[in-house]
């Protein structure tokens, strides 16, 4: 149905011309009555979206489905003139599209719900796909595609949370390159990002796809998350990426001990294996094992761990070495790391 009777047939087109739809709503009549516009913006055709507003609410993503019932239930509480909303619309070739949904309220039932309202749906998707682009480059560490501490900060409060609610144990890895200062003062700052470039995508590897972030922490230093996971897996996972790391056999001559390549040292902490309250302790914890593991010799594996006879805090070194016996063997240097 169009909406001559509303509005002119030239108005309209001039809304149709700059991409915006109009609708309008009258709970007298019952009617929803929407422009071409509406349907076309989606792929459709005109009179392909059912009638009235059941028919639109069945096109918006699941995902966003209640959160706009929602809102429109809490509009029509608060006695509102006017709202908008944001959400996405199943389109013809089953694509979404992200629509802004502006709404003026011109009346109200005498028991405070919308008699009347009209409003534009304004296709965003452009501005939306900026903004989170925008979104993506906040979080990410602009070295090594990585998340950034923001984005880890962020990821652990929220898994903290988690953990609170369901006591589902939840691990961390603190990881430090061994003797990297070294590294670059042999090869050079570009030698040394690129190095870590490659440990960032040998470390994304070893990891749980859609359930670990992995984030630089700082400087050479990494951080992975491990939810749903104990200090028994969590140090079968820090084994896998200190192991891969070692096979990449990235040549580092300028290091004291150990073999003449990259590699690093890992720090555990696992809320199943400590007395903690809050999520900086769990941080506090994995630093300390970390530390520890540096001093044990590097290229070393360390969890925290709680005594039971005075709760306090410790640590077990679980393997890695502390010098390779000359003749040190020779060592492949990836590219495009310098000799």
């Amino acid at each position: 149905m169009l909406l001559q009777h509303y509005w002119p047939q030239d108005v309209e087109s001039f809304l149709d011309d700059a991409e915006i739809a109009v609708w309008r709503f009258d709970s007298r009549s019952n009617t929803t009555v929407r422009s071409h516009r509406s349907s076309t913006m989606l792929g459709y055709r005109p009179g392909d979206i059912a009638a009235g507003w059941p028919g639109w609410v069945a096109l918006i993503h699941a995902d966003d489905r209640m959160r706009v019932l929602d809102g429109v239930e809490q509009a029509t509480r608060d006695g509102v003139k006017t709202y908008q909303q944001e959400y996405r619309m199943l389109c013809r070739d089953g694509s979404y599209l992200w629509i802004l949904d502006r709404v003026r309220v011109h009346a109200h039932t005498l028991d405070g719900g919308i008699d009347v309202s009209s409003g534009l749906f304004i296709d965003i998707s452009t501005q939306v796909a900026a903004r989170q682009a925008l979104e993506a480059l906040s979080v990410t560490d602009g070295l090594t595609g990585i998340s950034n501490r923001r984005q880890f900060d962020d990821t652990l409060t929220a898994m903290w949370g988690g953990y609170e609610r369901s006591g589902r144990p939840l691990s961390l890895l603190l990881i430090d390159v061994d003797f990297f200062k070294l590294f670059n003062d042999q090869y050079g700052h570009q030698a040394g990002d690129e190095c870590l470039r490659i440990l960032s995508q040998a470390m994304s590897l070893t990891l749980r796809k859609g359930l670990d972030l992995l984030a630089r922490y700082g400087g050479e230093e990494f951080a992975v998350l491990l939810p749903d996971c104990p200090a028994a897996e969590a140090w079968q996972i820090a084994e896998r990426i200190r192991s891969t790391i070692c096979a990449l056999r990235i040549r580092h001559d300028a290091r004291r001990i150990g073999m003449p390549i990259v590699t690093v040292s890992i720090g555990i902490a696992a809320s199943d294996s400590l007395l903690i309250a809050r999520a900086d302790q769990l941080v506090g914890a994995a630093d300390g094992a970390l530390y520890r593991a540096k001093r044990l010799g590097r290229d070393r594996t360390v969890i925290a761990f709680e005594e039971p006879e005075d709760s306090a805090s410790a640590s077990l070194d679980l393997g890695g070495f502390d010098a390779w016996p000359l003749p040190r063997p020779e060592v492949r240097a990836v590219q495009p790391l310098p000799r």
